[in-house]
């Protein structure tokens, strides 16, 4: 990979520049994170709708484009693309700024299936550039202080690497800017693969590839396409199981929580913080000097840190990558990954278009024992008879 310092399209100027590709509030985040950074020059907006390019381009003077290949064209020496579109559009965007030269940075999730994901890196591999992807609940200390704690063994044998997700979402939230978030053309699915993928990423990033799913979904509190609640039990390669429940129709939000359960100890996360258990292991004992200083002790409360801050972590982490010739953090390949997962559960479940790719050639966990045969259950009396067969109770 080329350093972006001597790249002979940054060269000339010393900055790294940058085209935001949708005028969102998340591309808006991008842009805010992006401007902060020194040496790092926001240039230009891709937005096809006006009054979303308009109110965008008043807040930071850009110029804006209707097209991707528009604004690259015109503005040309662009070093990164940051894609924060519908989902369903980030395969043909990401692939076209890596073959216009442009390192990518992508909104969460990499695409809406595995095979849209494998093509953006197959075209960033074959035009040497890197495609990353905002996964940023990794850039919390207290999450990177559990991941490093299972890896060293210190909970024990896993058990249990549970994840729960229950927020509130609205019918003003799925309509909005043309009720892309309600298909699965466009967002890939609902709950799961939108506002659970950071959980489904870090029980990857913890545990391991999933080796098997079997879960439950459906909508019956919005009208949308995609699901609005799902249950899922799964299974890890090292032979621990999880629950993933998950739903957009809860009272309010709640915090994402990750619960890892060990025979030799126990771990909550909660949105930004370890919020309970018997983890044993200090920060300087897990943590290196480097991510101690990237990092930030987790807040007072699960909700207390800025929505945002993460964000710009790993944007700076990033760019200090593409200006050291390094690959940035969280790359599309290992992104991939919690797609893939996502997807397994998505067919388990028997919902929406996509097929998951071959599971790796894993070693299958031991069947259990047989069950003991039940005992015969006693005849029900005579008055609850005519009920037992007629509705669920």
């Amino acid at each position: 990979m080329p350093d972006l310092d001597t790249d002979q399209r940054s060269a000339a100027d010393g900055l790294l520049r940058a085209v935001i590709v949708g005028g969102g509030w998340m591309g808006r985040l991008h842009a805010e994170c992006l401007a902060e950074i020194p040496g790092v020059a926001v240039a230009g907006l891709v937005e096809p709708s006006a009054a979303a390019a308009a109110s965008f381009t008043r807040t930071l003077g850009v110029p804006s484009y209707r097209s991707l290949d528009h604004a690259l064209a015109d503005l040309g020496g662009v070093d990164l693309a940051c894609i924060a579109a519908p989902t369903g559009l980030h395969a043909r965007l990401a692939i076209e700024a890596v073959q216009a030269g442009c390192h990518v940075v992508v909104e969460k999730p990499l695409a809406t299936t595995v095979a849209d994901g494998a093509r953006i890196i197959a075209a960033a591999r074959a035009c040497g550039r890197t495609v990353s992807v905002i996964l940023q609940y990794r850039f919390h200390r207290d999450v990177l202080m559990l991941k490093r704690a299972v890896d060293a063994g210190l909970l024990g044998e896993v058990i249990f690497a549970n994840l729960v997700n229950y927020i509130r979402r609205d019918a003003e939230y799925f309509g909005v800017n043309g009720g892309w978030r309600a298909t699965w053309e466009l967002n890939g699915g609902g709950v799961l693969i939108n506002q659970s993928t950071h959980g489904v990423d870090l029980l990857d990033w913890c545990m391991g590839p999933i080796t098997e799913a079997r879960a439950v979904a459906g909508t019956r509190f919005h009208h949308v396409e995609v699901e609005d609640h799902l249950s899922a039990v799964v299974s890890f390669a090292t032979g621990a199981t999880g629950v993933i429940q998950v739903t957009s129709a809860a009272d309010q939000d709640y915090p994402l929580r990750l619960e890892v359960v060990g025979s030799r100890g126990t771990a909550v996360f909660e949105r930004a913080k370890l919020t309970g258990g018997t983890m044993t292991g200090s920060a300087s004992d897990l943590l290196s000097e480097t991510e101690l200083a990237l990092l930030p002790p987790a807040p007072p409360d699960a909700f207390s840190e800025p929505f945002g801050l993460a964000h710009r972590r790993q944007f700076r982490a990033i760019v200090d990558a593409l200006r050291q010739g390094r690959e940035p953090p969280v790359p599309a390949s290992d992104a991939i990954r919690s797609l893939r997962t996502i997807a397994v559960i998505y067919a388990a479940a028997g919902i929406g278009p996509a097929s998951p790719l071959p599971a790796p050639p894993l070693p299958a966990p031991p069947l259990p024992a047989p069950p003991l045969p039940a005992p015969p259950l006693p005849a029900p009396p005579a008055a609850f008879a005519s009920e037992s067969s007629g509705r669920p109770s």
